[in-house]
């Protein structure tokens, strides 16, 4: 199938026995992108406190090539037994140019600066998915216990060589080149206990282990346009190293009373993290420990209609990207650094919903209240 400058190809194969089921996918999809990023921007000048009107656009063309693998299995070892694993990989890459134009102009509407970069450069990167699982059936139907480990990988490389010109004020031509390696590596692991306690009654605990490690190292250097000979440029050479380990001990229980479903929950979880700025010198090591409860509850109307609420205190943690305080400067003048001060984000939320079924028809109405920090 092809759409515009996008081509999709994809094949499926499954197969089944009393023990066994197991499928395998394989896809490739080819497109071409292009997008434009214009930025206009009004300040003073640090040094003569003017203000400085700065006026970028950045148009850039990528070509990426995406061919995928997996395959799945689950195989019952007996009636009480079960295994299931599953292997997914990806890759991705192909040419990405850009054009990025930059000028400045004083109050009066003078051209103080004017300059233009050309860039041209691949960025392949290599996805693996990896997952396995175990199942045992106890005494009591319902009941069972489940393991899970499961781990994910992304290895990205990029390379870009860079021709800049500045026209205002005139220089000549020069070159340099960046070069960096992103990985993403987050190992899980799971063991959960189900336990129907009664008919309107079940009980849920279990424990998970994540641990995510992130690395990023930039090279950037400039080559001598008479000899070729490439020197390292300090501002765009960056090593910077995280890790998150989360340790956390979870329950639900789920209740029937009447028309009332009462569904209660509480998660408790140990985080360390620990960043490192190699370049600089610079580490930062935080530990805390958090609860985060919830509740869901359904009342029964009628046969056709359910009212709802929910209640839930949840987490947002910052990316590794944000806390690495190496200041960007690969698209110039627009510098990036992250903080690695940055603390997890806690809120309470609110959800409130009605739902209808019957006659052949179905609809839901759900109303959520602003997350309130907490």
């Amino acid at each position: 199938m092809a759409v515009g400058g996008r081509s999709v190809a994809g094949a499926d194969a499954s197969y089944s026995s009393a023990a066994l089921t197991a499928s395998a996918t394989a896809g490739y999809r080819q497109d071409y992108r292009q997008r434009l990023i214009e930025s206009d921007v009004t300040a003073r000048d640090p040094t003569t406190a003017q203000l400085v009107e700065s006026d970028s656009s950045t148009s850039e063309r990528v070509r990426r090539a995406v061919p995928t693998l997996g395959f799945s299995a689950e195989y019952a070892l007996n009636d009480r037994q079960s295994v299931s694993g599953s292997v997914k990989w990806a890759e991705r890459g192909g040419l990405r140019t850009y054009t990025q134009l930059n000028d400045g102009s004083d109050p009066f509407g003078v051209v103080t600066s004017a300059s233009r970069r050309l860039s041209a450069g691949h960025d392949p990167e290599t996805d693996y998915d990896e997952r396995i699982g175990f199942t045992q059936k106890l005494g009591r139907s319902g009941e069972t216990l489940d393991f899970s480990l499961h781990r994910s990988t992304s290895r990205q490389h990029e390379r870009y060589d860079y021709t800049n010109d500045s026209f205002v004020p005139p220089s000549a031509t020069f070159y340099d080149n960046l070069a960096f390696d992103e990985d993403h590596a987050t190992t899980e692991f799971s063991a959960d206990y189900a336990l129907p306690v009664s008919k309107t009654r079940s009980l849920k605990l279990g424990y998970a282990f994540e641990q995510d490690d992130y690395k990023f190292e930039s090279v950037g250097r400039n080559v001598d346009p008479s000899t070729g000979a490439q020197v390292t440029d300090p501002s765009l050479t960056n090593d910077f190293k995280f890790r998150q380990q989360i340790n956390a001990a979870y329950a639900s229980y789920q209740t029937i009373m009447g028309d009332w479903t009462w569904l209660g929950g509480l998660r408790a979880e140990l985080t360390r993290t620990d960043a490192q700025q190699l370049t600089d010198n610079i580490s930062n090591a935080v530990s805390y420990f958090e609860v985060y409860p919830s509740l869901h509850v359904d009342r029964s109307l009628s046969d056709e209609s359910t009212l709802s609420f929910g209640a839930s205190r949840r987490v947002t943690r910052p990316d590794p990207d944000n806390l690495n305080p190496y200041v960007d400067y690969e698209y110039t003048p627009n510098l990036r650094a992250g903080n690695p001060y940055l603390r997890p984000q806690y809120t309470q939320s609110y959800e409130v919903g009605y739902g209808f079924e019957g006659g052949g028809v179905s609809y839901g109405l759900t109303g959520v209240l602003p997350p309130q920090p907490g």
